[in-house]
């Protein structure tokens, strides 16, 4: 009887939830395949557990886990997620206290000991006590505790001014970033709004950091506006922020309008973007931007 039991399960399959080591067995190997011992994978069928918040999958003939909305799958199983930014190909969310990602890794975004691409989210070291998160085409920034911590490419300095080298995997400390209340992360640089203004760091070509200089690179110093702002947004080349004061500036690049001042000529310094008032909130696309406030959109 014990016999025909085993038969109909290797004929009929494990079914949904359940671990299936039958397909693809090797002589002799008692339902495991390549690389699994009889401890590890059983007999034939076993129940896949499901954590709290999800749901067990078989997927390839191992335990996977399906999160409900709204979650990610993390090592305890399934954590809140919260704070989802994606740029480029990748894409991370502050859950289970850290940042994790997953996507492309060719620039290192997926923090250390990644490979080179997940379709899972890897948690990024030393990230424990997110906050916030942004991601750019290949550099992602996190506010972690009280200080700004950013990885991946760094070829314009888009790190900060402690970061060497071209790329990091290691999550670097932007010095001389403090109190940061939000981030913003343009093509190859990035900006931290805090109490005292907004502050700017990596690439300068076309002025998106608000400095006329243009010689920019790894271990270059921040730039900081010392204008009270309620919000900042970045572009590929430019830079936006809405002042205290119901005003909405942008600067950097302004060959295609992005700077809302009716030039398109790029800026080092803010230009206040043309008929926004009441301004609350800005945001930016590549090359464009836009403005809002409680009755309006720009």
């Amino acid at each position: 009887m014990r016999k025909l039991l085993l038969a109909a399960l290797l004929a009929s399959g494990c079914g949904a939830g359940l671990l299936d080591h039958t397909a693809n067995q090797l002589p002799g190997g008692g339902g495991c395949q390549l690389g699994e011992s009889a401890q590890s994978c059983g007999p034939i069928c076993k129940v896949c557990e499901a954590p709290e918040h999800g749901t067990a999958v078989c997927v390839n003939h191992a335990c996977g886990v399906q999160c409900d909305p709204g979650r990610i799958a993390c090592e305890d199983g399934c954590c809140d997620a919260s704070g989802l930014a994606a740029g480029g190909s990748t894409t991370c969310a502050v859950a289970g206290g850290a940042v994790r990602c997953w996507g492309a890794n060719d620039a290192a975004q997926l923090g250390a000991d990644a490979p080179a691409q997940s379709a899972t989210p890897i948690e990024v070291p030393s990230t424990q006590g997110a906050s916030a998160v942004v991601v750019s085409a290949s550099h992602v920034c996190a506010i972690v505790g009280t200080a700004v911590k950013c990885w991946g490419a760094n070829d314009a300095g888009q790190l900060g001014p402690a970061a060497t080298g071209l790329q990091s995997a290691t999550p670097v400390t932007v010095t001389g970033v403090t109190g940061a209340q939000s981030l913003a992360a343009g093509d190859r640089h990035t900006c931290a709004l805090t109490a005292g203004g907004i502050v700017c760091w990596g690439a300068n070509e076309s002025g998106q950091l608000g400095d006329p200089s243009t010689a920019r690179g790894p271990g270059a110093p921040i730039i900081y506006h010392n204008v009270a702002a309620l919000s900042v947004a970045a572009g590929k080349a430019h830079t936006c922020g809405a002042s205290s004061d119901g005003a909405a500036f942008c600067w950097g690049a302004g060959a295609l309008g992005q700077l809302g001042s009716g030039s398109a000529s790029p800026s080092a310094s803010p230009v206040e973007v043309s008929a926004a008032a009441n301004v609350q909130k800005v945001g930016s696309g590549a090359n464009h931007a836009c403005a809002m406030s409680s009755s309006a959109l720009w």
